[in-house]
């Protein structure tokens, strides 16, 4: 849990409810956390703080801008953005298209805390 400490993930969710639970789960893990309701505003908070970030998660189907265009705009940013994608759908066609433009795993829904953890602490380590 060390390395969390003082790391800042990014949530881009829609779904408030997935929003805040998953904040609650990565406030307890000891990251610090900041959400965007969708993808626009995920790559504007991304614009003005990509320093601070450590990691991302990112839904993929979301209004105004999906995850793929959301994680294409970051990459823009940042080559090395550090993004999960987070999906109920499992591993489809699209999240496979994302992963090869660079992102680094799968988060199913719902979530599980060990695999939320296990995933972060793997992306953020490498950071």
């Amino acid at each position: 849990m060390d390395e969390s400490t003082n790391k800042t993930v990014l949530i881009v969710e829609d779904e408030e409810i997935l929003s805040i639970m998953l904040e609650k789960i990565l406030v307890k893990l000891g990251y610090r956390v900041i959400k965007a309701s969708n993808g626009q505003e995920g790559v504007d908070i991304f614009k003005k703080k990509f320093a601070e970030i450590s990691g991302v998660i990112l839904d993929m189907k979301m209004p105004l801008m999906d995850g793929k265009e959301t994680f294409i705009a970051m990459k823009k940013i940042d080559k090395n953005v550090n993004a999960l994608l987070s999906t109920g759908y499992g591993a489809t066609e699209e999240a496979q298209e994302i992963i090869d433009l660079g992102a680094k795993g799968l988060l199913s829904k719902p979530y599980h805390i060990n695999e939320l953890s296990s995933k972060m602490s793997e992306i953020i380590s490498k950071n």
